[in-house]
């Protein structure tokens, strides 16, 4: 196994492989693991790599940023394009929907 990214990275030229995938295999039998707060955080990316937090401990590095990684990674953006479009859409009586039809003043 390759003892860092360069390593792996020469490997996967030599190889003529991809080391991003060669990276995410070999996560399961990693000591360590280090990336953004974003995949850490975003469970779908987190299981996606093969990384289960259960029984390990987490570090993290300049921590004063982690709660604006949560806050983005859970606050949904809607543009000014978004609400024009949909507040231009009608609902008929035949369509089920959870959304009001009342006008916001």
């Amino acid at each position: 196994m390759p003892a860092d990214i360069e390593d792996m990275l020469t490997r996967a030229e030599v190889l003529h492989t991809c080391p991003y995938y060669a990276t995410r295999q070999a996560v399961p039998d990693s000591e360590l693991v280090v990336l953004p707060y974003n995949m850490l955080f975003h469970k779908p990316t987190r299981e996606s790599l093969g990384i289960d937090l259960k029984g390990h401990i987490v570090i993290c590095d300049e921590a004063h940023n982690v709660i604006e990684t949560v806050a983005s990674l859970n606050s949904p953006e809607v543009t000014l394009q978004q609400v024009r479009f949909h507040s231009n859409q009608t609902l008929t009586p035949d369509v089920a929907s959870p959304i009001s039809t009342q006008t916001i003043s």
